[in-house]
């Protein structure tokens, strides 16, 4: 596989919404709106302009915009000093830090058991369909919307 390729991340620009579910073995830098379920095996950054709404299964997140949620993470869970989380998590160990001005609002529970962050089902992502009903700038329309949409035989990961 190209090297460019292997440290490629998955970036979700300013002004764009995103509705529905994603999946990716890759990093994501979310700098819009997603509004919806997020399962990835790396790090999932949400820059200072960036906001999800919903769920998050992750190894590791950085957070300089927005959460609200859940989040289920096996590896370090950081809100920097323009972050903010409200929501519950789960994490495995001590791994989560709060930068002075980071707000966390919400429930932490640690857990050592393994299967709760295992995270199956990603090498299926080829076969994601996208189904796209709307995509425009938000800053002329006050909308962007794309809606993603499972395979039918897509395993749910819980």
């Amino acid at each position: 596989m190209n090297r460019l390729l292997e440290k490629a991340i998955n970036v979700i620009g300013e002004e764009t919404k995103i509705e529905g579910h994603i999946y990716s073995s890759r990093p994501i830098q979310i700098n819009g709106l997603v509004v919806g379920e997020i399962i990835a095996k790396k790090k999932i950054t949400v820059g200072n302009k960036g906001e999800v709404l919903g769920n998050i299964k992750t190894k590791n997140i950085e957070l300089e915009g927005k959460f609200k949620g859940n989040l289920v993470a096996s590896g370090k869970i950081k809100i920097l000093s323009t972050g903010a989380f409200i929501g519950n998590m789960i994490s495995k160990g001590y791994k989560f830090f709060v930068v002075e001005g980071g707000l966390f609002k919400g429930k932490k529970i640690s857990v050592e058991n393994e299967e709760i962050f295992k995270i199956d089902g990603i090498e299926e992502i080829k076969d994601l369909k996208i189904k796209v009903k709307k995509i425009y700038n938000t800053k002329d329309l006050s909308e962007s919307k794309i809606i993603l949409r499972k395979p039918s035989n897509h395993k749910k990961i819980s």
